[in-house]
């Protein structure tokens, strides 16, 4: 998997957040992504979420203040620190269970959650069949997971990011899906403009970045060059449950 060494650096795990969601750009990334998150998750009160790669815990948190039932992995201690002392502020010690784990070997039986999701996690690594099909073992039925798309802008800096990030194309999400058993029941759309063009963006030309975004994003031809797409998956029934 692509950058586990820089996603280890205590410096690079402090700076994560503050990089990437201050100022108006930033918090509309935010807003945005867990607006899509919650939206693919549908209803999760009192329910069994696993969260890999839950980073600095952004999300586990929105699940555990949701009323789910969460438990959060990642590869990064530094990260986890960061996830843990945020959820002991925020009164969340005893709806989310952190722990320092591998994605490729979870550490639990089959069908344990209710739903498993992966953001910002995809594009990141080497075998996505081998990961996809180890949260779809520890899943009841339920996969959620993000990646940055082929066909929008994104193409044009992704050689000049740290990591080098993996784009995919709808078709091989669509065969990825079907060598794991699995089948699309959802898809979302979301960013034409790459992130990190909002990072950047002053604050007062944020919202006109955001209207331009939106516009673009609503027309036919805009979805096919969202820069990310928010995917939501179930298992196939085997022989015996038909």
């Amino acid at each position: 998997m692509k950058g586990k060494k820089w996603y280890k650096d205590p410096e690079i795990a402090e700076k994560y957040e503050p990089k990437r969601f201050s100022g108006a750009g930033g918090s509309y990334i935010n807003q945005t992504e867990k607006s899509c998150v919650k939206n693919a998750l549908g209803e999760i009160k009192d329910q069994k979420i696993l969260e890999i790669a839950t980073g600095t815990g952004r999300f586990s948190l929105m699940l555990a203040e949701m009323g789910a039932d969460v438990t959060a992995c990642d590869i990064s201690s530094p990260m986890l620190e960061i996830a843990q002392t945020k959820a002991d502020k925020k009164g969340l010690t005893d709806t989310i269970n952190f722990f320092k784990g591998d994605a490729e070997k979870l550490p639990f039986k089959d069908n344990t959650f209710d739903k498993v999701m992966a953001i910002r996690f995809m594009h990141l690594v080497d075998e996505p069949e081998k990961f996809l099909k180890e949260m779809a073992r520890v899943s009841k039925n339920t996969v959620i997971f993000d990646t940055f798309n082929l066909q929008s802008f994104r193409i044009l800096y992704n050689k000049i990011l740290p990591m080098d990030s993996r784009l995919y194309s709808n078709e091989e999400i669509k065969e990825l899906a079907e060598k794991t058993n699995l089948e699309i029941t959802d898809k979302i759309d979301s960013f034409v403009i790459p992130f990190a063009i909002y990072r950047f963006t002053p604050d007062l030309l944020a919202n006109t970045l955001k209207e331009i975004d939106y516009t673009i994003l609503n027309k036919q031809t805009g979805k096919k060059l969202s820069s990310v797409t928010y995917w939501k998956l179930k298992k196939k029934k085997t022989k015996e449950e038909k």
